[in-house]
């Protein structure tokens, strides 16, 4: 593991209060925080603190990578709006009461990960607003 520097603290902090964040969402946070650093500066440190175990890539399958701490909470499955594109956690559906087993082609799982896609509700309820109005 590398040095955890002021830089790397900063990023994990920004990462920590936004939930779920793309590399964009990280340089508006400093910045807002007068924090000054550059867009490949931020990328270098979310791929290396990523390669640390400290952030995880969340596989949303947007057009951009969000990242989460890996202590954020338990290992857990994303919910995604289609619509709106916000990322919601909901908790991981157990497939097996062990943490390690074989699928069925032999193979040893040792995580999983899953994603749903649809609409949020709040996305829902602006929809019926709109219907109603």
């Amino acid at each position: 593991m590398e040095r955890l520097t002021k830089q790397r603290k900063y990023i994990i902090e920004a990462v920590s209060n936004l939930g779920h964040a793309t590399l964009n969402m990280v340089s508006t946070y400093l910045s807002e925080n007068n924090l000054k650093m550059s867009l490949a500066t931020i990328y270098r440190n979310l791929t290396s603190l990523t390669d640390d175990n400290i952030l995880r890539k969340v596989d949303a399958s947007l057009d951009d990578t969000y990242y989460e701490l890996v202590s954020y909470k338990a290992l857990h499955d994303h919910f995604i709006c289609k619509k709106c594109g916000r990322i919601i956690d909901v908790d991981k559906v157990t497939y097996s009461k062990k943490s390690h087993f074989k699928d069925k082609s032999e193979n040893e799982v040792d995580n999983m990960s899953i994603n749903y896609y649809g609409t949020c509700k709040d996305c829902l309820n602006s929809n019926n607003k709109i219907n109603k109005g």
